[in-house]
């Protein structure tokens, strides 16, 4: 991969490894002593930091120009806010 180091590909591939443990584990058992609504929000945080990791790591967007990067933060922070306030708001 361009601009990365393979130490540090390893790395994140590690990181993304263990959120999605953490994610099976808080899916099958939730937090112990939390309501259902913070073990989804923190599923729901769990897979927009993997996002943002594939992203910036994985499709190499890190050496990207800087506007390109802003926007895709951008719609990561757009996208997770809609899906948060949809979550919270939406009364279902």
């Amino acid at each position: 991969m361009i601009g990365s180091s393979r130490t540090t590909i390893i790395l994140v591939w590690l990181v993304l490894v263990m959120a999605t443990c953490l994610s099976l584990w808080v899916g099958e058992n939730h937090v112990p002593g939390t309501a259902v609504g913070i073990a989804s929000s923190l599923l729901i945080g769990l897979a927009l930091l993997k996002i943002r990791l594939v992203m910036h790591y994985m499709m190499e967007a890190r050496s990207a120009p800087f506007a390109l990067r802003c926007v895709l933060d951008a719609w990561l922070v757009v996208a997770g806010t809609a899906i948060l306030s949809i979550y919270w708001l939406g009364g279902a």
